[in-house]
């Protein structure tokens, strides 16, 4: 009977414990930002030679035309480059696969024009999954973590 009560006492630290560690997370999930935009540079086609993209800093880039002399920037909370892994891309938004498990609204998406690499972003390929496909082996290995 003593190792039950012991048992029960540690149980209930350790709810304790993962309430402490939901609310914190969810809190650096705040303080980053509720909107969060980030770009992801897709690498060069075959028929293109050069590109007219650079990442100064990793959350700035540039478009430069040479030929007319512009240089264009903008600034984003991460801009990944087109040698960025998957599991890299996925790594800074799988924070908040947890998040919405501690049942706070989660949507990400991805935006551009055809061929900019929107679908192998979130899909990826069965060799290299992508945003989809990790989001949920994510969840079920925190569902079940959780037990």
């Amino acid at each position: 009977e003593i190792a039950s009560k012991e048992v029960e006492q540690y149980r209930e630290k350790y709810k304790t414990e993962q309430a402490i560690r939901r609310k914190l997370h969810n809190m650096v999930q705040e303080l980053r930002g509720n909107i969060r935009v980030y770009c992801r540079i897709r690498p060069l086609m075959k028929e293109e030679k050069v590109s007219c993209v650079s990442i100064p800093e990793e959350d700035h880039i540039r478009i430069t035309n040479s030929d007319l002399g512009v240089k264009k920037s903008w600034n984003f909370d991460k801009v990944f480059g087109s040698e960025t892994t998957q599991k890299s891309v996925f790594d800074e938004v799988s924070a908040l696969v947890t998040s919405m498990l501690d049942g706070y609204n989660v949507c990400i998406f991805a935006y551009g024009q055809t061929g900019s690499g929107k679908t192998f972003s979130m899909q990826g390929t069965k060799q290299d999954p992508g945003i989809y496909y990790r989001t949920l082996d994510e969840l079920f290995k925190v569902i079940t973590d959780r037990g």
